[in-house]
């Protein structure tokens, strides 16, 4: 049962494999904008989107152009969100949307980008999930320069991206190589993200 499941996962890897790697660019560039524009990376987290933009990933020159395209998406993506922040501000909390995402999530990104440390924490909070969907806005409503968001976030997206797409690129090459293993690679690539997100959540707690 698990060769045959490891074949389709196999399989699965080989056809996004044969994806240009202009068009994985383009569709995680905007899959990155939307998710964090608009709040959707509290259902559908990047980490997904970025992986499995990792695994088409064959070669240097493929990694850059895919690794560019999510970094230019994340930026874009923080920016709007933040102008939207800056624009609509605290209001949202009253809307339908605000009451979704909930209190103890605006209350936690507010806390993170609190005091000396706001920077550092900042791009970090790309690593989780929640935070990187809601903190741009978060900002914007903070009244935080945006200078200061576009070089933190920056650098966190450059880490982020270059990280997973790297990761999905290894597991996608041993998946294809090794269709035997090719859940235990996926299963280890899931368990891989939500440690990382677990330890940079931990961190950002305690600081």
């Amino acid at each position: 049962m698990t060769g045959f499941g490891g074949q389709r996962i196999a399989d699965m890897f080989d056809v996004l494999a044969g994806q240009n790697p202009m068009v994985v660019g383009a569709v995680l560039f905007a899959l990155l904008i939307v998710q964090t524009t608009f709040l959707i990376g509290l259902l559908l987290p990047g980490d997904v989107s970025v992986l499995l933009a990792g695994t088409t990933v064959s070669g240097l020159g493929e990694w850059a152009i895919v690794v560019v395209a999510g970094v230019v998406g994340c930026l874009v993506g923080a920016s709007l969100s933040f102008w939207l922040g800056h624009t609509v501000g605290w209001r949202i909390k009253g809307t339908a949307v605000g009451r979704w995402v909930g209190e103890a999530r605006w209350a936690r990104a507010e806390r993170y980008l609190r005091g000396s440390a706001g920077g550092p924490t900042m791009m970090l909070a790309v690593f989780v999930p929640v935070l990187f969907a809601i903190t741009p806005f978060t900002a914007g409503a903070m009244g935080v320069r945006f200078r200061k968001l576009f070089v933190w976030w920056g650098a966190g997206s450059t880490g982020w991206v270059g990280s997973y797409v790297t990761v999905g690129a290894v597991a996608g090459g041993v998946a294809r190589n090794n269709p035997g293993v090719a859940i235990f690679v996926v299963t280890g690539v899931a368990v891989l993200a939500v440690l990382v997100a677990g330890g940079v959540r931990y961190v950002t707690r305690h600081h």
